[in-house]
């Protein structure tokens, strides 16, 4: 809301693309920044932000919506301004006050140059949801593939924004983690 209201301000045709990627790191980010800089005809810019604590995805995907106040029913149900904000669906109605959507990245994938344009057409704030990292690690059978899953993000964050910028018009984008993760081969003692 710091970053995407001054934007929104600025004209009425603006438009903002906030790409929300699920336990990404600094350090991925860094590396991200990294590839798009070296690439694209822009200059990102890389800012470390305080996360809220407990740090867990349902509350970090909540707590980047625009807000007011968050609520905690249980550690499931995350309440923005007394609406539900746990889902993608719920997520969505709570952007939709603001003239916004909230989309997966498979979704952009997807479609095609035209399909994508006018998917977004009519908003102005756009969230994106990429979880190639978080859903890697939380399942015991594929948590050693993290590393790789990390890499992973990284090319499909940088084909996420390629598309925006070159596909969807967009001029200001965004990409934020609701949370990171910390690693380990061996059991905590």
């Amino acid at each position: 809301s710091t970053y995407i209201q001054p934007i929104i301000r600025q004209s009425p045709r603006s438009r903002v693309f906030v790409i929300v990627s699920d336990a990404f790191r600094y350090e991925a980010a860094q590396e991200l920044l990294g590839q798009i800089n070296s690439k694209y005809r822009f200059q990102g810019k890389l800012k470390a932000m305080l996360s809220e604590l407990p740090s867990y995805t349902s509350l970090g995907m909540a707590a980047l919506l625009p807000h007011n106040k968050i609520q905690l029913d249980d550690p499931k149900n995350v309440l923005i301004d007394g609406k539900p904000a746990s889902s993608l669906e719920q997520r969505s109605k709570i952007l939709s006050e603001h003239q916004g959507i909230a989309l997966k990245a498979d979704k952009l994938f997807e479609v095609n140059k035209n399909e994508g344009r006018e998917l977004i057409k009519p908003y102005r704030v756009i969230y994106i949801y990429h979880d190639r990292i978080d859903s890697t690690g939380d399942n015991a059978s594929s948590e050693d593939q993290t590393f790789e899953a990390v890499r992973k993000s990284i090319q499909e964050l940088d084909s996420l924004v390629r598309n925006i910028i070159n596909n969807l018009n967009g001029t200001h984008v965004f990409v934020t983690a609701d949370h990171g993760f910390v690693f380990s081969r061996q059991a905590p003692k």
